[in-house]
């Protein structure tokens, strides 16, 4: 994703502030309503809300191979034994006070094993139980009262790697086959800043898949040894707020459903007295194609704007701003308000920033 900043997310807003149609705090919401190049939509029913444009990325599962992840099942390299009790004299497992022991050994790759008076087994696929029984058929054979266990004494460790924006980056062992990758990320500590700020991708047989937070938490794929995912600061993927807020900044996408409510509670409310009740404004952008050549490539590309307008005096504001989903590079705008205006953002702002905050508002 690209950096976004005042001049590249919204020129119409700092062409306005350049140009002196605005004051100092930024345009008025009448120069932004006046302004040609912007397309102004009123939100006066949930019905004019528009769909949010993000992908939040792939939840494509990656490709799969089971011989790489955790298995139970023994595999090539595992270092096993085979342990025999027998009770019988005769038999040539009974050892007095203790078992018939044959190993520790690997399993080579072909996985086939050959025990004295024994045929031969191949292991790989088998589970420890399924193993021990199918040997214990085979011993029964020599000896009736002869009985056969397998232990796993060792297997070469599977590791992944996270590197990146993680507290703890490194390579991790993992023995558990439902292990997934946000077992992987918890293992390397997490990022410093809110999860949804980062964006996340596989490595592996070198192809590389992208997720968002909200994706890989949703749809956690199951690791394989050998994967590496990297975790970045993904200064695209976010919104912004600016004008009237206490503390208008740049804000990460809290997955499909961050709202504008979302956006007013975490940039602490409008201002005392100077935010517009009638100027809420969320600016998007999308590109165009304003003339298309004869080979079907667009000629002349261009950039949409349309503002959102959102009404605080409205008795359904809470509403709106609730379903209103945000858009990555939305920026939430407050305008400044007139003067007689400043009593009616008070009232209406209380619901959402909360009672502290209100109370300090309406003490000024």
């Amino acid at each position: 994703m690209k950096n976004v900043n005042w001049k590249t997310a919204l020129p119409l807003l700092a062409a306005s502030i350049l140009t002196g149609c605005a004051s100092v705090h930024g345009p008025t919401a009448w120069s932004v309503r006046a302004d040609p190049e912007v397309e102004i939509v009123y939100i006066d029913y949930p019905e004019d809300i528009p769909c949010p444009e993000s992908s939040f990325f792939s939840s494509e599962q990656p490709n799969c191979n089971p011989l790489r992840r955790y298995r139970e099942e023994l595999a090539v390299r595992d270092t096993i034994a085979v342990l025999i009790t027998d009770n019988d004299r005769q038999s040539p497992f009974y050892r007095p006070g203790d078992a018939y022991t044959y190993g520790p050994f690997e399993v080579p790759a072909s996985g086939d094993i050959k025990i004295p008076y024994l045929g031969q087994i191949n292991v790989i696929g088998a589970t420890l139980a399924q193993l021990s029984s199918a040997i214990t058929d085979e011993v029964q054979g020599v000896s009736s009262s002869a009985d056969a266990t397998v232990l796993r004494t060792n297997r070469l460790d599977l590791q992944a790697g996270v590197i990146g924006e993680v507290r703890k980056p490194g390579n991790f062992p993992f023995n558990r086959n439902d292990f997934d990758a946000m077992d992987l990320l918890s293992a390397a500590g997490g990022g410093a800043d809110h999860p949804d700020n980062y964006v996340y991708k596989l490595k592996r047989d070198g192809q590389c898949y992208c997720y968002n937070f909200h994706s890989i938490s949703n749809h956690p794929f199951l690791i394989e040894d050998g994967d590496v995912i990297s975790v970045e600061k993904d200064p695209g993927y976010c919104y912004y707020t600016m004008g009237q807020f206490v503390k208008p900044k740049r804000l990460g996408l809290r997955g499909p459903n961050t709202s504008v409510a979302d956006a007013i509670s975490e940039s602490g409310g409008f201002l005392d007295g100077k935010a517009d009740p009638k100027g809420i404004f969320v600016f998007r952008d999308a590109a165009y194609c304003g003339e298309w050549g004869s080979d079907g490539k667009c000629c002349q590309p261009g950039t949409k704007y349309t503002a959102y307008v959102l009404d605080v005096t409205r008795a359904d504001f809470p509403i709106l701003i609730q379903n209103f989903r945000l858009s990555e590079r939305d920026v939430v705008y407050a305008s400044e308000a007139p003067l007689n205006q400043a009593s009616k953002v008070a009232k209406a702002v209380a619901p959402i920033v909360g009672l502290g905050t209100t109370a300090a508002f309406l003490a000024r």
